[in-house]
């Protein structure tokens, strides 16, 4: 079985589909997400503050980013899509698609950053290793899920625009809430890294608004998951717009920061090195207040970064 693209999202909801990867030198790394009912959209926030039956559909996004050893490149467009866009095997976001094809993810990118003007044209493909049909709730109440569907595979990143190839080990989930993320969340901590025999370990630590914690550590391997005892926490420097950053890992051993990928007001994206067991695990890390991203300034500051299409 595979996670459907098209599960139901009611209003005030979300459902995103996200891959990543880094190249097998480590010069590249890239994010693609497929969103609807995006919590990041201050579109989507303003529609529901005025009308609590808002349609998800018409606050979709697609977020690229491509980092590289001289810049990056970063899209995040927003635009309503039908009802037919989405099927159980893949959306697509007009003329950005995420979608399975025979046994492989396939992304076609073909976007333009708003700012520079910038394309990010070409195909993304991961064939995974294995896939998992786990379903888990983040949340006391239930309403928030974490699919990790397919935690490793090869990547093969294909651009035409700017023209970048390369290959690596990539990850994909998908991530799925019955209301917004501010709803039930102060702020989580995420991150994968990829280990020796086909092996990815996988945290996830939320917090909600009650106070009450809850850390995920899972260990998956030819389609056996485990849950992995005896994580630790690790701080990380706060980012430059003052955000708390950390990470659950496997070691006790305090990470190494290699790269910065995203900070923002709300969010930051790195990539580390954790010692773990004898071997060395290059690590993607996210962290997300979810209480700083329901403030009016981060979504003022949000609706400036991303571009909005008409209908």
């Amino acid at each position: 079985m595979r996670r459907p693209f098209d599960r139901p999202v009611p209003p005030g909801g979300y459902d995103w589909s996200y891959l990543d990867g880094l190249s097998d030198d480590g010069a590249w790394a890239i994010v693609v997400i497929a969103l609807v009912g995006s919590p990041f959209s201050t579109a989507y926030a303003r529609a529901m503050h005025a009308d609590q039956h808002a349609d998800p559909l018409r606050f979709s996004q697609v977020n690229v980013a491509l980092y590289g050893p001289r810049g990056s490149r970063w899209v995040l467009t927003e635009r309503p899509i039908p009802g037919h866009a989405r099927s159980r095997d893949g959306i697509a976001l007009r003329r950005t698609t995420m979608g399975w094809v025979g046994d492989a993810l396939v992304v076609d990118v073909d976007e333009v950053s708003p700012w520079t003007r910038r394309p990010i044209r070409g195909r993304i493909e991961l064939t995974p290793d294995s896939r998992y049909d786990q379903v888990l709730a983040l949340d006391r109440g239930r309403r928030h899920h974490w699919w990790p569907v397919a935690p490793r595979g090869r990547l093969e990143v294909n651009l035409q625009e700017p023209r970048v190839r390369f290959r690596g080990l990539g990850y994909h989930d998908a991530n799925a809430g019955d209301e917004p993320l501010h709803a039930a969340f102060d702020r989580w901590s995420w991150s994968r890294g990829h280990a020796p025999a086909r092996r990815t370990v996988i945290t996830y630590g939320v917090r909600e608004h009650d106070g009450s914690s809850t850390v995920r550590a899972l260990s998956l391997q030819d389609q056996t998951m485990r849950s992995v005892e005896g994580v630790h926490l690790h701080a990380l420097p706060r980012s430059r717009w003052g955000l708390e950053r950390e990470v659950w890992t496997p070691s006790a051993s305090t990470p190494r920061l290699l790269r910065s990928l995203e900070s923002g007001p709300f969010y930051g994206r790195d990539v580390l090195e954790v010692d773990s067991g004898g071997s060395v695990i290059r690590m993607v890390s996210e962290m997300l207040s979810a209480r700083r991203l329901a403030s009016r300034t981060a979504r003022f500051m949000t609706g400036f970064r991303a571009r909005r299409e008409p209908c």
